[in-house]
């Protein structure tokens, strides 16, 4: 199985978990789910990390740094465009 857009992309724009704007929201059919958040109020980005197994479920976020984000290629010129902070925080 590979990694897919969660909910068919429904969920991009819309608040996520740490307040900020989610940009990009994919799942894996094992059982795991990765989103992006940016223009956070406590941070600018984070990762939130949701897997499941065997009825335990594990979440946890991490506060990326743009240019570790930009590395891993999350941020994309699409999801750039989403946020006026993300494409001023990418020209700096």
């Amino acid at each position: 199985m590979s990694w897919y857009a969660f909910d068919n992309e429904k969920s991009i724009g819309q608040r996520g978990s740490e307040s900020g704007t989610i940009i990009r929201d994919e799942e894996h059919g094992d059982g795991a789910r990765i989103t992006l958040e940016g223009d956070g109020q406590t941070a600018p980005f984070w990762a939130t990390t949701i897997i499941s197994f065997r009825k335990i479920l594990i979440v946890a976020s991490h506060l990326l740094p743009l240019p570790v984000a930009s590395m891993a290629g999350w941020f994309t010129p699409d999801s750039l465009a989403r946020s006026p902070k993300l494409r001023a925080s990418s020209r700096a």
